[in-house]
């Protein structure tokens, strides 16, 4: 029998993994060596650390990460130690892309970011990043991509450097989190850089928080600031915080379908390392997830039901009144922010108007 034991925040995790052996669940920040002693596989997210520390001495075998990244996975010493190990490369792509277009359709509403002929750099142009250069490009900005690493795969990959970056109207970030090597990414955002950009232009970070110097940032006065993640984070500059636009908890990637994806893509490495059989298709979860009914005022234009569903200003204020009275609160907030639902599990009441309608198909309503 396969022993697991599972953070209890992974969605669904007793209904997909409860039937092939004895299911262990604990919150993710009190998961330790001693739990895992005669523990075959883990399961877990970004807030446990999983290295020598945690696994020395155990049975585990296998680790799947129900996330997208793995900064939080020291894999040398996995291979090392012949421990196999899966995450959730993209599982958040699309609820992270639609973070970026509820930031847009607030920076217009607040003239902001010009409606036409828009410009935006997207740095960092893998899972995530892909899906906000296609969606940008669909409600008509011009797109630039910066990723070096991808055109020296990809001799057909075209990457911008960033010094051609300065007159863009919006800069995207979505690298990982790299300290060495040929790319590394650590304060690639730095006081040069920021220098460089025009008066008014947006920077947007939905990667990660060190990929930004913010210190640097704090001295930068002539860029409209929009941050998702934070550098030293949970510990957030609260001065940083007060100049920010549009400020949240780390929680771009939130959506009711990007955790169940992760959940689903961890499954299916598990049941492939063990040499299992599915229990549970795929059209039975997905019923487990209600769609959301959202009824459409008159006059309403694609960019008002964007706010409806998610104001980035509104959470943004709610984060600062929150850490202004308690400075570690950072955690609180990210771990018990709604999950949103993604704009194709969304429906509309009553039928959209055909104007409308394509609007909505603009902005990915489906």
């Amino acid at each position: 029998m396969i022993k697991i034991l599972a953070d209890d925040r992974i969605p669904f995790v007793s209904e997909l993994f409860g039937d092939f052996g004895e299911l262990i669940l604990k919150p993710g920040a009190h998961i330790q060596n001693r739990d895992l002693l005669a523990v075959n596989a883990l399961l877990t997210r970004s807030i446990t650390s999983v290295d020598s520390a945690l696994l020395e001495g155990t049975a585990v075998e296998f680790v799947g990460s129900a996330t997208a990244g793995f900064d939080h996975i020291d894999s040398t010493w996995l291979k090392k130690q012949s421990i196999h190990w899966a995450y959730a490369p993209g599982a958040n792509a699309t609820a992270v892309a639609e973070y970026v277009l509820h930031c847009v359709a607030y920076l217009h509403k607040k003239n902001l970011l010009p409606r036409k002929s828009a410009t935006a750099a997207i740095i960092g142009v893998g899972h995530v990043g892909c899906v906000v250069s296609d969606r940008l490009r669909k409600i008509g900005f011009t797109v630039f991509h910066n990723d070096p690493p991808r055109a020296q795969l990809e001799k057909d990959f075209i990457s911008v450097p960033l010094a051609s970056l300065a007159n863009v109207d919006l800069v995207c970030l979505h690298t990982p989190l790299v300290k060495t090597g040929n790319f590394p990414t650590y304060h690639l955002i730095d006081n040069r850089f920021l220098k460089m950009l025009k008066p008014g232009s947006v920077l947007l970070n939905a990667g990660r928080g060190a990929v930004i110097d913010n210190n640097a940032l704090l001295q930068c006065d002539h860029v409209i600031t929009c941050l998702d993640v934070w550098e030293n984070e949970p510990t957030v500059n609260l001065q940083l915080l007060e100049k920010t636009t549009i400020a949240t908890p780390h929680i771009a990637g939130y959506s009711k379908q990007a955790k169940l994806r992760a959940t689903l893509m961890i499954y299916d490495a598990f049941l492939k390392y063990f040499h299992l059989s599915d229990t549970r298709r795929f059209s039975e979860l997905q019923q487990l997830q209600e769609t959301m009914t959202l009824n459409i005022q008159d006059g309403r234009n694609a960019e008002d039901i964007l706010l409806t569903l998610f104001d980035p200003g509104r959470e943004s204020q709610r984060m600062r009144e929150t850490l202004a009275e308690n400075p570690d609160q950072f955690e609180y907030l990210r771990r018990h922010f709604p999950l949103r639902n993604e704009f194709s599990a969304i429906q509309l009441t009553p039928t959209p108007s055909a104007l409308l309608r394509k609007e909505l198909d603009d902005w990915g309503f489906k």
